[in-house]
């Protein structure tokens, strides 16, 4: 894998292994950026499920102000700080459930302008808590990117409008919007 744009651009980047990761791929991560195009500048990013941290390293090369990665495996945590130093950066990053950690992030009242939520596919025990808390992170006027299958049906957030979706193979990305700004 490789940072597609941006001050790292070309920087290759390790990959997180095992039975339930799955990378986004370069083609997926070039229409995900493509669609945000300068919607990432200056932004505080949240990467959930962030497995090797190439979404946030993404945000990062393409001018994030910052970025906050999220797994529970302690593979995923050592990748990514691997990848952090890699490119020269200063992230945070939290060896923890996404749902423990989202309920510390609503207690400390945190926003974020970008959520990258990219869970294990077909392991739906934590959507019902996600689609109803997620959208308690996002700034008014913030998105979150959720990707998921596209051989199951369309996400949903309450408090999120669906913006728009696009289908990468097997792969569908849909972008969400809270209202305001």
């Amino acid at each position: 894998m490789r940072v597609i744009a941006g001050i790292h651009k070309g920087t290759r980047i390790d990959s997180t292994s095992g039975k339930w990761m799955r990378p986004t791929t370069d083609r997926v991560r070039e229409t995900l950026f493509s669609c945000l195009a300068e919607e990432v500048l200056e932004t505080d990013v949240l990467d959930l499920f962030a497995g090797s941290g190439s979404l946030g390293i993404e945000a990062l090369s393409r001018g994030a102000r910052s970025v906050c990665f999220v797994d529970r495996s302690k593979q995923a945590e050592t990748v990514i700080g691997r990848n952090i130093r890699k490119i020269g950066a200063t992230a945070v990053i939290y060896r923890m459930t996404v749902e423990k950690y989202v309920r510390i992030a609503m207690k400390k009242g945190l926003d974020f302008d970008l959520v990258f939520s990219d869970p294990p596919y077909f392991q739906n025990v934590l959507y019902p808590f996600l689609s109803d808390n997620l959208a308690q992170l996002v700034k008014p006027g913030g998105q979150i990117i959720w990707e998921s299958s596209s051989r199951t049906g369309s996400p949903q957030i309450n408090g999120m409008e669906t913006c728009h979706e696009r289908i990468i193979g097997e792969i569908r990305l849909t972008f969400f919007r809270r209202n305001g700004r």
